[in-house]
């Protein structure tokens, strides 16, 4: 074996470990979220048109189970197990330390309309959690299919 032959093996070796390593974070960060949630679903109610019939605002509650940091929430309209688009959502107010326990929004929006959000719609928080090399998604809301 060269030593040209060898470097070309230690290369080979590494990429290869850092494509099975970010693969596994990926995968780790779905699965934890769905085993081991931070947060409960998130309960909606009192949902209005914010500017325009595209935005709606809404107030919600769900309980937090696990002490990590909130990066974002993601929301999209459409199926979990389907095809979906992602957007936009966010609160109107400042933000919180939000502690283990029951927590209480008003005034969250995500753009969809009020029929997209009850009916055809779903959202993932994600976390940092202590002593993770990943970020925990965890599935936050899935609309009921029912409009209210």
């Amino acid at each position: 074996m060269t030593f040209k032959s060898f470097l070309d093996e230690i290369v080979y070796r590494v990429a290869s470990c850092i494509v099975i390593v970010t693969a596994a974070t990926l995968a780790f960060s779905l699965v934890e979220g769905k085993l081991y949630p931070v947060v409960g679903e998130l309960t909606v109610t009192n949902p209005r048109a914010r500017h325009h019939e595209y935005t709606t605002e809404f107030d919600g509650s769900a309980e937090k189970y696990r002490d990590c940091v909130w990066k974002r929430t993601e929301w999209y309209i459409g199926s979990r197990q389907g095809s979906a688009v992602k957007t936009t959502g966010g609160y109107s107010g400042p933000p919180a330390l939000n502690l283990v326990g029951r927590l209480t929004w008003e005034g969250q929006y995500a753009r969809m309309s009020r029929s997209e959000l009850l009916t055809k719609s779903y959202a993932n928080v994600v976390h940092r959690c202590p002593w993770r090399l990943w970020d925990t998604v965890t599935p936050f809301y899935t609309s009921t299919g029912e409009p209210t």
